[in-house]
């Protein structure tokens, strides 16, 4: 009788274990764990500000030139019309006997030498008036009168007109037109902080001062005075309003217009508000229906607080 042969044995199979290259890369999967709310109001509150002094840079830098383009289009089209139809002031009273607005156009300038042409002047040197157009001061005679005018302008933002105006050499001439014709100044001169003002006209001599800041863009060191004489007829001017040093603080070369303290500190208080119903949001809907809400809220309260922080700072800036 013959044996069975012995069935071999089948062969183990390989268990899954931790071992070998492809095991290396597997990661426990980490639960996300929320910050505690304080910690997230403090992270979006920071957030904001980096968002403000960004904002405030963007619109200085950038957004502010496009602004002053967009004013100077405005402003020249309601100054051909007054001019056309004689209403230009020409005083700083009205004919009905009120005083004229801040920001009403009322002479413009033209000095292609130096790339302006149309550059609108509109009445007050505050900073509200810069950030539109170069500034008359309101306690000295329109361009093109018989005296002694002011004129301000900022040398970066807005425009940067005071930059080209610093650009002037001695014996350029340019041109002003307002309510009673137009008039060439010639330039005589500059002076910083101690230099020695021109003697003022006689007779029926005019003279203009252009005033702007000094030093970096954005960084001024000083005030810069650029002095011209009428070097054609002018015509008479009628009496000022304002005498001299009753201009409130902020129509001051480098004023700063406090006024716009109050609409600052509303708008960093919506800003806080907006802080804590980000958090609030983000704990009940979610990082992303958060996101979606708050974004278009936060960018313009903070464009709107960037534009009353350029109200408050200096007028030439």
């Amino acid at each position: 009788m013959t044996a069975a042969a012995p069935v071999p044995a089948r062969p183990a199979l390989a268990q899954p274990g931790p071992a070998g290259p492809a095991a290396e890369g597997v990661r426990e999967k980490v639960p996300w764990v929320d910050a505690p709310r304080s910690q997230q109001a403090v992270s979006v509150a920071l957030t904001m500000l980096c968002g403000i002094l960004l904002t405030l840079l963007v619109n200085l830098t950038s957004v502010s030139q496009l602004q002053h383009v967009a004013s100077q289009h405005h402003l020249y089209d309601q100054l051909r019309l007054s001019l056309a139809q004689g209403s230009t002031p020409v005083a700083p009273i009205t004919k009905s006997g009120k005083v004229v607005p801040l920001g009403t156009p009322v002479a413009v300038m033209t000095a292609p030498e130096i790339g302006l042409a149309h550059e609108v002047v509109v009445e007050g040197s505050g900073s509200a008036q810069t950030m539109a157009g170069i500034g008359h001061r309101r306690d000295t005679v329109l361009p093109c009168q018989v005296g002694s005018s002011v004129l301000m302008a900022r040398s970066a933002g807005y425009g940067g007109v005071g930059a080209a105006w610093s650009r002037l050499q001695n014996g350029d001439r340019f041109t002003v037109t307002m309510g009673q014709g137009s008039c060439t100044y010639q330039v005589v001169g500059e002076r910083t902080a101690g230099d020695h003002a021109p003697q003022p006209p006689t007779g029926r001599g005019g003279a203009l001062t252009l005033v702007t800041a000094t030093g970096y863009p954005y960084a001024p060191t000083g005030v810069l005075r650029i002095d011209t004489a009428l070097v054609s007829d002018s015509f008479d001017a009628p009496g000022v309003v304002f005498p001299a040093g009753s201009l409130p603080a902020a129509e001051e070369p480098m004023g700063v217009d406090y006024t716009q303290t109050l609409p600052l500190l509303i708008f960093g208080e919506i800003l806080v508000g907006l802080a804590i119903g980000a958090v609030w949001l983000w704990r009940t809907w979610g990082r992303a229906p958060a996101f979606i809400v708050i974004t278009p809220l936060a960018l313009a309260a903070l464009f709107l607080t960037a534009r009353y922080i350029d109200l408050m700072l200096p007028n030439l800036i």
